[in-house]
């Protein structure tokens, strides 16, 4: 009877054929109600769309009523990385509270040392979406 061991490494490697720097491009996507691990978010889609990594990624985000200027919902996140030609969905979490149906606005920062982008879209969240991911909820009571 013997023992045998095998091991095994893995090494990530970057490979580039030029020289120049690119530069970060990030599209912000899209944004909507969504759940993450059964709690209300809503979900605001950001895109990098270059060929190089976004590096200290900080994004500052804020949820408004449409008709109003003090904000419902804000978050914000730093430290982050984003490979090359990726897109991932970055939460704004309400926090144990309900969607409720209507006309929101979403304004989105994101700064990568001396880069900055900003957006702002106007979506809507309809009954149905609301009363689904509401039921499903985990921190709202029944």
């Amino acid at each position: 009877m013997a023992i045998e061991n095998t091991l095994s490494h893995v090494m990530g490697l970057v490979v580039s054929n030029k020289r120049e720097q690119l530069s970060p491009e990030l599209d912000f996507l899209d944004v909507y109600a969504d759940q993450l691990n059964f709690r209300n978010v809503f979900s605001a889609r950001i895109q990098n769309q270059s060929g190089t990594f976004v590096n200290q990624l900080e994004v500052i985000a804020s949820i408004y009523n449409e008709d109003q200027t003090e904000s419902l919902y804000s978050t914000e996140a730093s430290g982050m990385q984003m490979v090359p030609h990726s897109n991932f969905a970055f939460p704004i979490p309400l926090n144990g509270e309900s969607f409720v149906p209507g006309n929101y606005v979403l304004h989105l920062q994101a700064n990568s040392g001396e880069l900055k982008w900003e957006w702002t879209r106007s979506f809507e969240v309809d009954d149905h979406i609301s009363k689904t991911f509401n039921r499903q909820d985990i921190t709202i009571p029944s």
